[in-house]
């Protein structure tokens, strides 16, 4: 019964150190770094970052998509809480069950369903590039050919 509860105490003790050296450690480390200056300790590496412009926009762009989808959650979330609590819609269950989907499905599942459309849509957009350059070719081509003369026509190879 002792050995079970050392073994128990030793395992909790190195989990406690592994956490420790993957995750906090490096975040403390960072910080660290972010807080060394030239002349010591500081918050001017902070100062410096805030008084960017980029800095500026990253803010107002993260603002501004982090309230607009806000609204957009919002809305959609009332509507359909409204349609399922006080209408009699039909296959009700199934409107639950596809707005409770984001919570069922795992991210990596909804990433690989967005990628995967990314990666048909670059070989449309690779085959769509590829006949439209051949068909500027040959356009470009048959122009060229109409400005010459007959005679010269004749003597022409096509490929």
């Amino acid at each position: 019964m002792k050995s079970s509860k050392i073994k128990t105490i030793a395992g909790r003790i190195l989990f406690f150190i592994a956490v420790c050296f993957i995750f906090i450690m490096p975040i403390l480390s960072l910080l660290r770094m972010s807080l060394t200056t030239d002349g010591g300790f500081g918050l001017q590496n902070y100062v410096d970052m805030l008084h960017e412009e980029r800095t500026a926009k990253a803010v107002r762009n993260t603002l501004i998509i982090s309230i607009a989808s806000t609204v957009i959650a919002v809305a959609a979330g009332s509507f359909f809480a409204f349609l399922t609590a006080y209408t009699n819609v039909k296959r009700k269950k199934l409107l639950e069950l596809l707005v409770l989907a984001p919570y069922i499905i795992p991210s990596y599942i909804i990433t690989l369903s967005w990628s995967s459309p990314a990666a048909m849509s670059a070989v449309i957009v690779f085959i769509v590039f590829f006949v439209y350059s051949r068909v500027a070719l040959v356009k470009k081509k048959d122009e060229e050919d109409a400005k010459r003369p007959k005679a010269q026509l004749d003597q022409c190879s096509y490929i």
